[in-house]
């Protein structure tokens, strides 16, 4: 909703953004499951999927490759529990 009241993205309703956003997300889980994706798939897809939002090319292309900082996880995570986080930090 705030990139929208921003301008950042221009969207008929904020439903269809969010399907439009898990839809690629969900489908890309898959891909890299089954799959070896190229090493730019994940910037690829934001790219698209930003762009798909309304977000002018360059700005996504951008935003798209600007580095994440690491996802800090609750302690009583799935993904640490399995041994798939990233270490938490005391």
């Amino acid at each position: 909703q705030l990139a929208q009241d921003q301008g950042l993205i221009s969207v008929p309703s904020l439903q269809l953004a969010q399907d439009l956003v898990l839809g690629p997300a969900m489908s890309a889980i898959h891909s890299l499951c089954v799959g070896t994706p190229p090493q730019t798939y994940p910037e690829d897809l934001t790219c698209l999927v930003l762009k798909a939002l309304g977000v002018a090319a360059q700005d996504a292309e951008r935003l798209a490759t600007l580095p994440l900082p690491t996802p800090q996880l609750p302690a009583d995570s799935l993904l640490l529990r399995a041994g798939k986080g990233p270490t938490p930090t005391a």
